[in-house]
Parts: structure tokens; sequence; C-alpha cells
């Protein structure tokens, strides 16, 4: 039986004796039982003598709990966010540690060990400043899910003070790297043996000043209860100061505990996702069309009655089906011609990211949507002057809200071509990057009429080749 468990139970059962006591003197009183005043003032202090002190006991071991469960929900189901400004966001939390003038903020539960005191040295907690760390190496089930507030192990983490890992923290993790790496000959040789702030030698850091401690970690503080991520934060001083602590979860801006909380799950799958098709065979189209039109029927079985979406792979750009009840969806190609930089890198978030695309509803191109690379080459060799004269406004991803801006009929042999803004998922596409110009897309009709990427699990799998190889560019 775990601690919340038993907190619940000590919570009931105090509760209980409480209640009976009081009904019971109430039932006496009722039926003018004389009872000595003595011995009701004996008997109520030694009730709230034992009741008290289980209730709250048992309040603070179920409420933990919940805090545990609470913050694995919420982070559970937010997406990988990458870092833009790793300084920005640290300088978040530390403004929004400091805002918080509780006394008790950021303490964990203390542990009675020999050499105890030096780890649980709280006056950190208000002398110290948070800075970035890498993990090391730590206590196993600190990596495993649980519920156990008062679970409080050892792990072993570097940091610097130094304003350099302030913009890149994840420089410590080659660092960190060589300490484990060379562990049977390092101060990590005895895992019962702790210390704390021990300055790492500059051979292992390029001359930076980097320290290397033992702290006490507090599941509570944890995004996801367990430790997901090899960077996190903590808050330090290691001229003055002997301890050092995780921070709390509550303090770290919402970006931050969603790239902690998901990195690591987020690089397994896009890493799964690059071996997947990695070695993908070449399979050659011979009739886009057929495979569009394969691709729009796999995409309508997901579509209800309602013509709403059923699950998560169109979650993301919101309810359209709902709508747009009494319109159809239409399947084409588009050339994608500008986007996001984080686009072609597979290990930046998953969220949607904007582009600007050309697209045409006419057959011609759902034939030979490559032919759309010839009007994307002219639009490239033009100037920021010349796309205002042609387009009203510049071909910027950012503008995504651009819509159906009718391309000149002389550079498209008199077929309608549109440049329009699109909305990308990074789930969407095979290997989680833009290998290739053409993707299929669906655009929805009616009063919200956009143009969305289509996830891979509807593609055939001679597109799926087609995309992964980079036809369109070789």
């Amino acid at each position: 039986m775990n601690k919340s468990k038993i907190g619940r139970i000590m919570m009931i059962a105090s509760g209980a004796l409480i209640a009976a006591f009081a009904v019971t003197f109430c039932v006496l009183g009722i039926m003018d039982v004389e009872i000595p005043t003595a011995a009701v003032i004996s008997i109520g202090a030694a009730m709230l003598l034992i009741c008290l002190p289980v209730l709250l006991i048992g309040e603070r071991m179920f409420r933990n709990k919940s805090q545990i469960a609470a913050n694995r929900r919420k982070y559970d189901n937010l997406p990988y966010r990458e870092i833009e400004d790793f300084k920005a966001e640290l300088n978040a939390v530390r403004d929004n540690y400091a805002a918080d003038s509780s006394p008790d903020k950021n303490t964990v539960p203390k542990l009675k060990f020999t050499g105890a005191e030096k780890y649980f040295d709280f006056d950190v907690l208000n002398k110290g400043k948070i800075y970035y760390a890498c993990l090391v190496q730590a206590n196993n089930r600190l990596f495993k899910k649980t519920d156990n507030a008062y679970s409080v192990l050892p792990a072993v983490f570097v940091y610097s003070t130094e304003e350099y890992y302030e913009e890149n923290p994840y420089a410590l993790e080659s660092i960190a790297g060589k300490i484990f790496e060379d562990r049977e000959n390092n101060i990590l040789k005895n895992e019962t043996h702790y210390f704390t702030n021990v300055k790492v030698d500059e051979s292992l850091t390029d001359g930076h000043e980097v320290y290397i401690t033992t702290l006490m970690v507090n599941r509570a503080h944890l995004p996801l209860g367990y430790l997901s991520n090899s960077i996190t934060l903590l808050i330090a001083e290691p001229l003055t100061c002997s301890s050092a602590f995780i921070v709390d979860v509550k303090y770290l801006t919402e970006n931050l505990a969603c790239h902690i909380a998901n990195r690591n799950r987020y690089k397994n799958i896009v890493m799964g996702d690059i071996e997947k098709y990695s070695d993908y065979p070449v399979i050659e189209v011979t009739d886009h069309a057929r495979e569009l039109d394969e691709v729009r029927k796999n995409f309508l079985v997901d579509v209800d009655d309602d013509i709403s979406f059923k699950d998560d792979k169109i979650e993301p750009f919101g309810d359209l089906g709902k709508e747009n009840k009494e319109h159809l969806y239409e399947f084409t190609y588009a050339y994608i011609v500008e986007s996001d930089k984080r686009s072609d890198n597979p290990y930046t978030d998953e969220s949607l990211f904007a582009a600007v695309i050309l697209y045409s509803d006419d057959e011609e191109y759902k034939r030979n949507p490559r032919a759309l690379k010839k009007i994307a080459d002219i639009i490239g060799g033009l100037d920021k002057q010349q796309r205002k004269e042609n387009f009203k406004e510049a071909v910027d991803y950012r503008k995504h809200t651009l819509s159906d801006v009718a391309i000149p009929l002389e550079w498209t042999d008199g077929r309608r071509v549109f440049l329009s803004g699109a909305l990308i998922m990074k789930g969407h596409l095979p290997a989680f990057h833009i290998s290739d110009r053409i993707i299929p897309v669906v655009r929805t009709n009616g009063i919200n009429r956009m143009i969305y990427s289509i996830d891979k699990s509807y593609w055939t799998e001679a597109l799926i080749s087609e995309f992964v190889h980079g036809k369109t560019e070789n």
C-alpha cells in the first residue's frame, strides 16, 4: 500500500474519531447524562492530541501524492516544446521563484542518515541562485513512475554559475557524459559516498567552471514525478551553502516544463520514425492522381457521419469537421515554397508550423504535382519588391493568413494555381521533417477555408517513398 492510500486512511480514521467523539457527547447531553467537566476536557484534549496530528500528516501525504498526479496529468498531455531562448526562460523562472514569499517554498522532506545535514541545508533556498543542471547519474527508482511523494532519493548533477551555460545548457551533457563514462576511476566510484559542490577538472570542461554535486530529489518537484530529461533547473550557492535542490516545477515556465517533461520521449519517437524510414524502399509513383485518391479514401475512413474527426491525428487543428458539416474536403498536392526554419530539423517541437505553399485544383497538377516546382523557382527568383508587385505582399511563412493569391496565368500555361498559407504538423511528415517539397494536403471548404497537412498514416507507400527520397528535389 503506498503512502497516499495510507494518508487517505489516516484522514478518514481521524475524522471519524473526532466526529464520533462530538456525536457521543451530543447524545449524552440530550439524554441529560451528567459527565464531569474535567473528564470532558481530558477526553477532548486526548482526542485532539491523537487525531489532529494523524489528520495533518495524512492530509500532507495525500496532498503531495495528488500534486504529483496533477503535474503528470498536465504535462503528459502537453506537447514537447523547443526552447528558442534558454536564458530568457531561466530569468522568468528566477522571477517566479523570487515572487514567492512563502518561508517553506521548495523544501523537501528531510531524510535521516549520517551526515544528512549537509544535504538538507535549506539556507540555499534563500541565498542561492537558479541555474541549469545536467544529470550524471541517479538512483534507478527516480526513472520510474510512482505517486510516492516521499520517495526522496539521491542523484548527481553537474551545473555551472557561468553565463555561457544559461544560454547553452545542453553543453553540460558532454561533461556529464565524460564523468559517467569514467565513473570507475572518479568521484562516482563509491555510489554510497555523497558529496556536494565539487569543482570538475577543467580538462573536462574546456576551462569552464563547473560543479558536480549530489542532491536529494523530491518527486513532487518534477513535471512528471520522475527524471524525464537530462537537463533540469536547480538552486545552488556553491561558495556558502552545502546543498542544492531541484527547482519546484510550479516556478518553471510552461515552455520549460513541457520541454523537460517530453524531450526524451519526443526524441525517442522521432528516432524511431527516422529509423523506420531510413531504409524505406524506392517505389516509383506511376499515377499521382490515383495515389491522391487513395489518400482521400484513407483519410475519410476516420471521418464519421457528422464529418468530425475521430482521432488525434487531426485534433491539433481543432474540430474542423463540425464547422463544415455540409461541405466536403478537397484533396490536392502542395509545393512548400517557404516554411519555418524548424521544419527541416526533426528534433524541434512537434507542434504546428506555418508554411507558404503552391497548390492547384486543376487535375493536371494532381497528375503531375512536380510541375509546381517550376512556378516555385520563378517565385524564388523574385526580389522583395517584385513579390509585392505580383502578390500584394511578400511570400513569407510568418504571414500564414495569406490565402488563395492567384499566380499569373503566363507562369502556369493558363491553369489555375494559387499561393496560400498552410499549417503543417511535424508529426504528419515521415521522419518528422521536410525531406521533399511535395506533400498531399486537405483543404476545408466553407467558413474556415484553410489548408492542412495530412498525417502520414493516410499516405500510400509510394508517396512516402517519393517524400523520404526527395524525388522532387533530386
